[in-house]
Order: C-alpha cells, then sequence, then structure tokens
C-alpha cells in the first residue's frame, strides 16, 4: 500500500496521537528518500525505514519515513509513533542500561516493535479512510 499524500498523512498522525494519548506532543511527519533519510539518522544509514527525533523539553517530533525501503508504511509510523509515546520510559531506562548494560537499546527496539505490530492489529489502516 503506497503512503497517503501528506495532508491525509497528518490526519492519521492526528488520530494516532490521540488514541496512543499524546495528543500534547507536536508532531511532523515527512517522507524521504534513503539519501535524504541518512542525513537525518545518526548512523548515516539510508536503509532505516523509520526514524522519530524527539525533543522533550517541547514535546516535538519529527518522524521520518523512509520510502524507499516501506515494507508496510502504516506499521513503521505506529513503530515510531509508540518511540514518541515511550520517550520518557526510554531516557530513564538509559540512564540506568548505560552504565550497567549494553544491550538496552536491542530490548527497547524490540518491545516497540512487538507493540507495533499488536497495535496494527487492533487498529488496522482501514479504520482510517484513505
Amino acid at each position: 500500500m503506497n503512503i497517503p499524500e501528506q495532508p491525509k498523512l497528518d490526519e492519521i498522525v492526528k488520530k494516532l496521537a490521540e488514541i496512543l494519548r499524546i495528543q500534547d506532543w507536536d508532531i511532523d511527519v515527512h517522507v524521504l528518500s534513503g539519501y535524504e533519510m541518512a542525513k537525518h539518522e545518526p548512523n548515516d544509514d539510508s536503509t532505516v525505514r523509520g526514524l522519530a527525533i524527539r525533543d522533550i523539553r517541547i514535546n516535538k517530533a519529527e518522524i521520518y519515513l523512509n520510502w524507499e525501503n516501506m515494507l508496510d508504511w502504516y506499521q513503521t509510523l505506529v513503530h515510531e509513533m509508540i518511540h514518541v509515546q515511550t520517550t520518557m520510559m526510554c531516557i530513564t531506562a538509559t540512564a540506568y542500561f548505560t552504565e550497567n548494560h549494553s544491550y538496552f537499546n536491542d530490548i527497547y527496539e524490540s518491545m516497540v516493535d512487538k507493540q507495533a505490530v499488536m497495535f496494527v492489529k487492533l487498529y488496522p489502516v482501514t479504520n482510517f479512510t484513505l
């Protein structure tokens, strides 16, 4: 399924933010090529499907979707929005695990991915008029 046009994508993000109870965040979504994606990705990786950059001081998030490496744009969007939802937990846990365990990012990414898969089954994209 193709990624919807920007106005529809913004509408879906707004509805998802309400469902995830992060409607107090200012969330912008950008659809980029792999080349453009690498400019925003910390490891200069052009193959990542999505990326969420969050600023907790002002509740602002920029979500980037890589249209060149997209298996399921909706699941990727939900995955990145769950990153926004779990930002405070991640920051708190990272502070602890960075000192004690190096595998926290793997655990966290696995948890977010499992939540995204479950969410997409509960709230399929067909819930949103495309």
